[in-house]
């Protein structure tokens, strides 16, 4: 899979005939779909930012509610600084969105297992505010499981580059391509398993980061089916591995 910038992603979202609601609702359901099939069925704690990345939580939350799951979402900043796709998926969900501060954050993740960190996303620049490196070093911390919404906050997507106090998720579902500062140090530390969801973005990108590919799960998975019960490892073939100095 190739690899595009942070700022390239930007273009695709604006300049695509895709309404945005859209696209927002595909990354929400994308992301609800990852934590169903990938981790433990725990209690899910939301922490949302006031933008796009808080608004993709936000549809997430409401997903895993449908299905079920224990679901808390909780807001760092006001609510009435929504902007509004945010706001409006804000309004679907169905229960209190709680707006969250650094000294309630010990309390609410002793209750929790997964906490899925949708506060900033691709365009964030460091450094963090000082609340705000508070409150992700208490989930470092005390999370059982980090999920990450597009990017760990305090990364920055065009050059890798991070704040010290980075989330530093288990988990990083990001939206169409791969990003720079998935993979590149220090980004690529705190991105944790990065999975790439599809949302139909009807473009293609004019540039690429020049010399690079990315292998993710989607680009293996039509090499191998199902294994069934009563066969033997050497029934599927063989493996070749071509490796390099350590």
């Amino acid at each position: 899979m190739k690899i595009i910038t942070a700022k390239e992603m930007a273009r695709l979202d604006s300049a695509s005939e895709v309404k945005p609601e859209i696209l927002m609702e595909r990354a929400g359901e994308g992301l609800a779909d990852f934590i169903s099939d990938y981790t433990p069925r725990y209690p899910v704690c939301f922490i949302c930012g006031t933008g796009n990345n808080g608004g993709d939580g936000f549809v997430a939350a409401r997903y895993l509610l449908n299905r079920g799951y224990p679901v808390e979402v909780y807001l760092i900043g006001d609510k009435n600084r929504l902007k509004e796709l945010p706001r409006m998926q804000a309004e679907k969900l169905g229960i209190e969105i709680r707006e969250l501060n650094a000294d309630e954050i010990n309390y609410i993740l002793n209750r929790k297992k997964i906490v899925v960190d949708c506060i900033l996303g691709t365009g964030f620049k460091p450094p963090l505010k000082r609340d705000l490196k508070k409150i992700l070093e208490i989930i470092n911390k005390k999370s059982k499981i980090t999920i990450s919404c597009d990017i760990p906050t305090g990364v920055n997507g065009d050059t890798g580059d991070a704040d010290e106090c980075s989330i530093d998720a288990d988990f990083t579902v990001t939206f169409e391509y791969p990003k720079i500062g998935h993979l590149k140090k220090p980004g690529s530390i705190h991105t944790g398993s990065l999975e790439v969801v599809k949302i139909g973005i009807d473009l293609s990108p004019d540039e690429y980061v020049e010399n690079t590919e990315f292998t993710v799960r989607q680009d293996c998975a039509d090499y191998f089916s199902r294994r069934l019960k009563d066969t033997h490892k050497k029934d599927y073939g063989h493996i070749l591995v071509i490796g390099g100095s350590p």
